[in-house]
């Protein structure tokens, strides 16, 4: 498994679930279910572990990078 400390830049709605923003030492931003985010508490500005498995992740390249 990966796993950063993060700050949690923003939260923002995303069809049923929400987008997570956080800053690692790197900008990263997850997709989570609303059940996640209520059961974890999560709010921007507060400290956590971000954990996943290598196998979880998506790479989008950027329009204009």
């Amino acid at each position: 498994r990966n796993h950063y400390k993060a700050i949690i830049t923003g939260i923002e709605p995303y069809g049923l679930g929400y987008t997570v923003h956080l800053n690692c030492g790197f900008p990263l931003v997850v997709r989570i279910t609303r059940q996640s985010v209520e059961d974890l508490r999560l709010e921007t500005g507060k400290e956590i572990f971000a954990s996943w498995k290598a196998s979880a992740v998506h790479l989008i390249k950027r329009s204009g990078v």
